[in-house]
C-alpha cells in the first residue's frame, strides 16, 4: 500500500469519519458497533433471549402503533402479550410482498412522520420494485452490526473496498464541492458496475483493481467469478501491465452477496484472487441476515437485526429441512416487516459450529421460490445446480436458462458458443429428460445471451409454476 493511500485511510479512520458522523448525528454507530463486538460472542442462550426480547417490542410496537398490525392481529384474536413461544408467533399471518404495495402507508407506525423516514426500495429481481421506509436511526444500527460482522474479515473503517455492484441507487457520485469533501473524508471505496459486462469492460476492471489493490471485495458472485475467469485464461501483457506473483498483495477477503453462491464459482475465486471467499446473506428490506466465519465458513444468523423461520408444508421445517425462508426485521419499528415472506429458499442447522461463534447457524440457501422448478409428481429442483448439468457433454453450449411456463412446459434457452453442432442440441434434450422426466413439452430457443434481471442477478431458473412451502 503507498504511503499516501495509507495516511489516507488513518485520516478516514480517525479524523474524517468520526468528523462527519458528529456532523450528522450518527456518531453513536461507532459506540454501536463496538458493543455489537460483544455481543456477538455472547453464548447461544443469551444470544436467543436478547433475540426474543426484541421480537417481543417488535410485536407490542406494531400493534399499538401500526394499523395495519392493529387490524391484522385483531382480526385473527392475537394479542402480542399472549405470544410466548416460536409456535405461538408462528400464528401471525405472514407479511407479502403484494401487502406492502397494497397497506404501505398503514404499516408505517403512527409514532412517526413519515417525512423523517428515509425511502428504499428493492432491485426489482423478481417483480417491480418494492418501495419501503426506514428510520435514521434503523439505518444506522445496521451499518453497525455490519461493521461489527465485517470486521471477522479483517476489514477497518477506512480500508479500500472495491464493489463490484448492480444497483444503480448505490453507485454515489458526488457533484458539489462539500459532498465531494464529505467523500474523500469517509471511504476511499470504487464501485464497478457488476452490469453490462463484456471482455472489453473486464479488462478495464481488471486494469483498475491491479492500480487499485484493494483490501476488500464485495461483489455479486457470478460478476466476479466472469471477471476470474477472463483472468485465469488471459495474459498480463494484453493489459499492459507487468505480471507479479500475487496480483493483490493488500486483499484480504472476497465477500460474495446478492446471489447463490456455488462452490465451482469460490474455488475459482479463491484461485484466482489467492485469498479465501465468504459469503453473505442479506435483503434490502431486512438488512444483514447471515454471515459466514472465517473458521468453518458455516453461515451464521444475525440474531441482534432479525428473526428467521423456515416453513415447510405449513410447519417449522426440521433441521436441514429446506423450506421457505421467513424473516422479522427487529430494528425498523417506523415500518415493521413482520413474518416477511423473502421469497428465499433454504434450510438451517441447530449445531454449534466449531468456530467459537454461538450464533445460529443456516445450513443452506438455494436460491428464490421462483427459481425452484416443481415437476408434476412432486420433485423440485433448484438454481445452478441442474443447468449444469444440462449442458455436461454439450461443448458448443456457453451457457443455458431453464423457464419453466407450466408445469410440464419448458423452455431452454442456450447461448452456443463457435464450435457450436446439431449433437450439442441432441445431448442437451438427453441431459433434460435424464435429469427430469420423459415426455415434457420442450422448447430449445437459440440467444445471443442471457440478460441479467433488473438487479443485476443471473437467473439461471425461472418458474412461473407457484411452489408455496406454506401450505
Amino acid at each position: 500500500m503507498s504511503l499516501q493511500s495509507e495516511l489516507h485511510k488513518y485520516l478516514i479512520r480517525y479524523v474524517g469519519n468520526p468528523f462527519v458522523l458528529l456532523w450528522t448525528g450518527d456518531l453513536s454507530m461507532l459506540h454501536e458497533a463496538r458493543e455489537y463486538d460483544k455481543v456477538y460472542t455472547f453464548p447461544r442462550r443469551k444470544l436467543l433471549e436478547r433475540q426474543w426480547t426484541k421480537l417481543m417490542r417488535v410485536l407490542k410496537e406494531a400493534y399499538e402503533s401500526c394499523p395495519y398490525y392493529t387490524e391484522l392481529f385483531d382480526r385473527h384474536g392475537i394479542k402480542p402479550e399472549s405470544i410466548q413461544s416460536p409456535e405461538d408467533f408462528a400464528r401471525i399471518p405472514p407479511l407479502t410482498k403484494a401487502d406492502i404495495r397494497k397497506h404501505g402507508d398503514k404499516l408505517i407506525s403512527r409514532k412517526v412522520d413519515k417525512r423523517t423516514l428515509l425511502e428504499s426500495g428493492t432491485a426489482g429481481s423478481t417483480d417491480v420494485p418494492l418501495p419501503f421506509w426506514r428510520s435514521k436511526e434503523a439505518v444506522r444500527t445496521k451499518w453497525a452490526q455490519t461493521f461489527s460482522l465485517n470486521k471477522w474479515y479483517g476489514w477497518e473503517c477506512g480500508d479500500k473496498v472495491a464493489y463490484l455492484w448492480a444497483v444503480s441507487r448505490d453507485f454515489y457520485n458526488p457533484l458539489s464541492a462539500k459532498a465531494k469533501i464529505r467523500k474523500f473524508l469517509t471511504t476511499q471505496n470504487i464501485m464497478l458496475p457488476a452490469r453490462p459486462l463484456s471482455r472489453v469492460i473486464l479488462e478495464d476492471y481488471w486494469r483498475r483493481l491491479l492500480r487499485y489493490s484493494p483490501k476488500l471485495i464485495q461483489c455479486y458472485p457470478h460478476s466476479l467469478y466472469l471477471l476470474a475467469s477472463l483472468m485465469e485464461s488471459s495474459h498480463y501483457e494484453d493489459l499492459g501491465v507487468v505480471h507479479v506473483e500475487k496480483s493483490f498483495p493488500e486483499l484480504g477477503a472476497v465477500i460474495s452477496t446478492a446471489e447463490p453462491l456455488y462452490d465451482f464459482q469460490r474455488e475459482k475465486l479463491r484461485k484466482v484472487f489467492s485469498c479465501d471467499i465468504y459469503d453473505q446473506y442479506g435483503a434490502r428490506e431486512t438488512g444483514l441476515i447471515a454471515t459466514e466465519c472465517p473458521q468453518e465458513h458455516s453461515l451464521h444468523i444475525n440474531t441482534e437485526g432479525v428473526y428467521v423461520e423456515v416453513i415447510a408444508n405449513g410447519r417449522p421445517a426440521a433441521e436441514n429441512e429446506i423450506g421457505e425462508i421467513i424473516v422479522t426485521d427487529l430494528i425498523n419499528t417506523a415500518m415493521p416487516f413482520i413474518r416477511y415472506q423473502i421469497t428465499d429458499v433454504g434450510s438451517v442447522s441447530q449445531k454449534l459450529c466449531k468456530c467459537g461463534c454461538e450464533l445460529p447457524v443456516m445450513k443452506s440457501i438455494v436460491g428464490r421460490t421462483t427459481d425452484i422448478i416443481v415437476l408434476p409428481d412432486g420433485r423440485f429442483f433448484t438454481g445452478i445446480s441442474f443447468t449444469l448439468s444440462l449442458i455436461r457433454d454439450c461443448p458448443g453450449i456457453r451457457q443455458v436458462q431453464l423457464i419453466q411456463e407450466e408445469l410440464t412446459r419448458f423452455i431452454v434457452k442456450y447461448v452456443p458458443t463457435e464450435a457450436f453442432t446439431d449433437n450439442d442440441l441432441v445431448m442437451l434434450k438427453k441431459n433434460f429428460e435424464t435429469i427430469f422426466a420423459v415426455g415434457l413439452d420442450l422448447t430449445m430457443e437459440r440467444v445471443d445471451e442471457i440478460p441479467r434481471d433488473p438487479s443485476g442477478k443471473s437467473r439461471f431458473s425461472i418458474s412461473k409454476v407457484k411452489i408455496d412451502f406454506l401450505k
